[in-house]
């Protein structure tokens, strides 16, 4: 006669079928939920290249530009770049009257790296930015600026210090309050779109139709999809768009 293998759960001598039938499942289980979770990770979309290199501060030297944001124009590109932001440390943009005093001078500055693959900035230590006798100044750098033409583009406004890496990623309605604060305490505002043939990046900084900041006028379109149009012209590898605040359209994402 036979005999049918009883589980006692307390017993530590298991019957073997037993056994064998719960490894067997615990590893099926095992391989189940390893497959899902590599397969939920392949079709994630990557959370893109920016890059903050917090805690380590350099020095980078070039030509200071006061407008329409503060920038430097560097001797030698930064991870490719040539035209790199500035701003100051936390959600504020560098002082606007302070920057013109630098305007068109050769400077060092003293900051930390924030960059992507299109664009990059530093985030300017406190009292970091001294002339630099030894460099070479500029009074005609603007006539250099390149006249790109009139241009109609879809998108979304965003800081350009959190997108460039502080906030990775720095986008969309979970970022758009941060956004906010940061574009209303002086951060430069740039549009993001699709990147073509001309502009790699997808970048256009936004200034308004005289070339002058435009941070408190776009308020109200950071975050969402939208659609402006303006004067492009490009800076070294910084496109501008000059537009009418009026003219911003809400889009459907």
């Amino acid at each position: 006669m036979s005999r049918k293998e009883f589980f006692i759960g307390w017993d530590a001598d298991r019957a073997k079928s037993t056994v064998g039938t719960i490894r067997n499942y615990t590893l099926m289980i095992a391989i189940v939920l390893v497959a899902v979770s590599a397969g939920m990770a392949a079709l994630q979309s990557t959370i893109g290249t920016a890059f903050f290199d917090f805690g380590n501060k350099k020095e980078f030297k070039g030509l200071f530009l006061s407008d329409p944001y503060p920038m430097l124009i560097s001797e030698t590109p930064i991870k490719g770049h040539s035209t790199i932001l500035l701003v100051n440390e936390w959600k504020f943009g560098l002082d606007q009257e302070m920057a013109k005093s630098f305007h068109l001078k050769a400077v060092t500055i003293k900051g930390t790296l924030i960059h992507d693959d299109h664009q990059a900035m530093v985030e300017v230590a406190k009292e970091g930015i001294k002339i630099d006798n030894g460099g070479s100044q500029s009074n005609n750098f603007h006539n250099q600026a390149e006249t790109i033409g009139v241009k109609a583009i879809s998108g979304e406004i965003v800081d350009s210090k959190c997108w460039l890496g502080v906030m990775n990623p720095g986008s969309r309605k979970t970022h758009r309050a941060c956004a906010i604060l940061c574009i209303k305490g002086g951060i430069p505002p740039i549009m993001v779109t699709k990147p073509s043939d001309d502009n790699p990046s997808g970048y256009y900084l936004l200034v308004d139709s005289n070339g002058k900041p435009i941070n408190n006028q776009v308020l109200d379109y950071v975050g969402l999809p939208t659609q402006v149009e303006g004067q492009v012209d490009k800076i070294a590898n910084l496109f501008v768009m000059k537009i009418d605040p009026k003219s911003i359209q809400l889009k459907e994402r």
